[in-house]
């Protein structure tokens, strides 16, 4: 690299928790401040963003937007899609990873399966485990890896990367990989390695490394993890990275749970939801329809039951920012009737997959005073259960189906706690797991009357997903990326 000229480095931004958490967050300010000659380029699904532009505007004019260059996901017939080398390449990773987080993902998104469908898939997975057991698992990702790179999304990557000439590449997708395609980020990531520019990617989810059916090239210059305990899943999912590249630098996404500016007065919170100040409320944070189908049902017996048994615990149901609220509309007379309020997270320009987002400082202000001022939160096996551990507050896990689902013999919720990256948390003793409707309400009651229960225990929640929590996790990755950039 020549010296004394302005670098240059693209950003890889692909969903609205990316924009939310990295590019509106501590990260790209730190960055800046760091780098007086640096252009930055940010690769976002919407770069005609009006909101969006409105605050990359602040950063008078070294941040420019650039379209995201997303694969065409072209729905494929049965036969085309079980039986692609992606499909085999899914498997046999599988195989190779044996977490439990990986099937049950594939549970989740098969269970349904039947007829044709079902034939492929069950010989995609059988002529997958032959490949596993004859040792062939390397050649076929290098098969799979030449497959992308000779692709028509990598081929507009090549030409984008070869005339804008970046010095490095941050991706913050690249662990994750939807089902039946690889990571937005390994492209990109790919024809980089081709031109030789140095590329580095951070984690962007604490269950990505076991759940995921991700690439991660040996090629990368760096990898930016959680934790510690992140750093040897790392090495135990992705043995051919040396260790010197993979680096903690914490979770980017809870650098707003303790900012004491951010947290209001109860009375003013309470009043903005409609609750009352005077009475504990129970916050109960949800998932997607994907991952809770029953989850409305569940939510809303639970509060029936409380109600009768003590109708001074309130009640404020926080919904996932990929739930816009349609299937609990159906409850919400009900809901009203029981006093339990809704809080809704979701973007309003655009679903956060395609880019929508809520600026960091609203959504994390409405998500920190939720947990802070609650007595109790309860979740169903999702990262809320870290949240609540961050701004220590009683935790509880439902792990009790009111339906049975097919493929889930020990029940749906249950299994959601037995996937790799969950069971971690429950082993620390910082959360109680609901094995049953009345077991779930007697919780409730034990932690409204003694907080502290479970203290230790939530401690060790926050060193095991992210060593610490304490708002310095953005500006530690600009220092870490302000590094790669200046190496020679």
């Amino acid at each position: 690299m020549e010296t004394g000229r302005v670098k240059k480095i693209l950003i890889l931004a692909y969903t609205g928790f990316i924009i939310r958490n990295f590019i509106l967050g501590n990260f790209l300010k730190e960055f800046l401040r760091l780098n007086s000659y640096v252009e930055v380029l940010i690769a976002v699904p919407n770069p005609n963003d009006k909101k969006l532009k409105g605050f990359i505007n602040q950063f008078s004019g070294k941040v420019e937007l650039v379209k995201f260059l997303a694969n065409s996901h072209k729905r494929k017939n049965s036969f085309t899609r079980n039986l692609d080398l992606h499909n085999f390449y899914y498997y046999t990773k599988m195989y190779q990873k044996q977490s439990s987080s990986v099937s049950l993902q594939k549970l989740i998104w098969e269970g349904h399966s039947k007829g044709n469908d079902r034939r492929f898939k069950d010989l995609s997975q059988k002529l997958s485990w032959g490949i596993y057991k004859l040792g062939l698992f390397n050649l076929l990702e290098k098969v799979y890896l030449n497959n992308w790179t000779q692709s028509e999304i990598s081929k507009k990557w090549l030409h984008f990367l070869s005339k804008e000439k970046p010095d490095f590449v941050l991706s913050t997708m690249l662990t994750h990989a939807p089902r039946y395609s690889c990571s937005s980020d390994l492209p990109v990531v790919l024809m980089a390695n081709k031109l030789k520019i140095p590329v580095g990617t951070y984690v962007q989810s604490w269950d990505n490394l076991s759940s995921k059916v991700s690439v991660l090239p040996d090629t990368l210059s760096k990898v930016w993890t959680w934790s510690d305990r992140m750093n040897e899943e790392v090495r135990r999912f992705y043995p051919k990275l040396s260790n010197e590249k993979i680096s903690v630098i914490g979770g980017i996404q809870f650098d707003h749970h303790l900012d004491k500016e951010l947290i209001v007065k109860r009375e003013t919170f309470c009043k903005s939801q409609g609750l009352d100040t005077n009475k504990p409320y129970v916050l109960m944070a949800t998932g997607t329809v994907k991952w809770m189908p029953n989850e409305p049902m569940k939510m809303v017996q639970l509060i029936s039951r409380m109600h009768h048994l003590n109708p001074d615990i309130q009640f404020l149901i926080r919904l996932h920012p990929k739930d816009h609220g349609q299937r609990w509309e159906k409850y919400r007379e009900r809901l009203d009737a029981l006093k339990a309020r809704i809080q809704f997270t979701h973007p309003e320009q655009e679903y956060m997959d395609r880019g929508g987002f809520q600026p960091p400082k609203e959504f994390y202000r409405d998500q920190v005073n939720a947990i802070y001022h609650s007595a109790v939160v309860i979740n169903s096996s999702s990262t809320m259960t870290v949240d609540a551990a961050i701004l220590d507050r009683p935790v509880i896990c439902i792990a009790y189906d009111v339906k049975q689902h097919k493929g889930f013999p020990e029940g749906r919720a249950l299994a959601f706690t037995k996937s790799e990256h969950y069971k971690i948390l429950t082993r620390t003793g910082g959360v109680s797991l609901a094995l049953t409707e009345d077991h779930c309400l007697s919780l409730i009651e034990d932690y409204i009357a003694e907080p502290d229960l479970n203290l230790e225990g939530r401690k060790r929640i926050v060193v095991e997903v992210c060593n610490k929590a304490d708002g310095q996790a953005g500006t530690r990755l600009a220092r870490e990326v302000d590094m790669q950039l200046k190496s020679p």
